[in-house]
C-alpha cells in the first residue's frame, strides 16, 4: 500500500514538473503584441479624458489620426516593418500615475506624441508609454522615455 501512494505521489509530481504540465503554461511569458517606437505627428479627434484603471493608476486616453511618423531606436523587441495605421485613429493611453504629464488638447489640434506603437490583435491599435522611464514606475529603462507636447497646428500641413 505504500509503494502505491509513493508512486502515486512521484507521477504526480513528475506531471507537475513536466515542460507540457498545467504549471509550465502559467510560467510561460506573456507574448506582447507587435509594436515598435515611434514619434508621430498627429491630429486630436477626441479631447483627452483622465480615466482610472482596475490596477488604480490615472490616465489620459483620446483618440488621434497619424499624420507622420518616424521609427525610434530603443527597443531590441520592436518589430520594424509593422505597418503604422494613418487612415484611421489611434487610441492614446497616457499614464499620468507613472510621471506622465496633464496635457490640455482639443480635437483639431496638434500633437506630438513619442512612445510605443502596439497593434493590437482584434482590436484598436494604441501608443503608450508616452511618460519619461525615469523609475517613477516600474523599472527605469524598462522603455524608452515618451512625451506627448502640443506643437503649431501649420505642423500638421507640413507633415502631410
Amino acid at each position: 500500500m505504500k509503494t502505491n501512494h509513493r508512486t502515486a505521489a512521484l507521477g504526480l509530481a513528475l506531471l507537475l514538473l513536466l515542460p507540457s504540465g498545467p504549471l509550465a503554461a502559467a510560467r510561460r511569458p506573456s507574448r506582447k503584441s507587435p509594436h515598435t517606437q515611434i514619434v508621430a505627428v498627429c491630429r486630436v479627434e477626441t479631447a483627452p479624458a483622465e480615466k482610472v484603471h482596475k490596477n488604480r493608476r490615472r490616465f489620459l486616453e483620446f483618440d488621434v489620426t497619424i499624420v507622420s511618423f518616424e521609427r525610434l531606436p530603443g527597443d531590441k523587441n520592436a518589430d520594424p516593418d509593422l505597418p503604422i495605421l494613418r487612415r484611421g485613429r489611434v487610441h492614446i493611453v497616457h499614464d499620468l500615475s507613472c510621471g506622465g504629464e496633464r496635457i490640455v488638447l482639443l480635437p483639431g489640434d496638434a500633437a506630438e506624441i513619442r512612445g510605443e506603437y502596439v497593434a493590437v490583435p482584434d482590436g484598436r491599435d494604441l501608443i503608450h508609454f508616452t511618460h519619461p522611464a525615469d523609475g517613477s514606475c516600474g523599472a527605469k529603462g524598462g522603455h524608452p522615455d515618451g512625451g506627448i507636447r502640443k506643437i503649431d497646428a501649420a505642423a500638421l500641413k507640413k507633415a502631410a
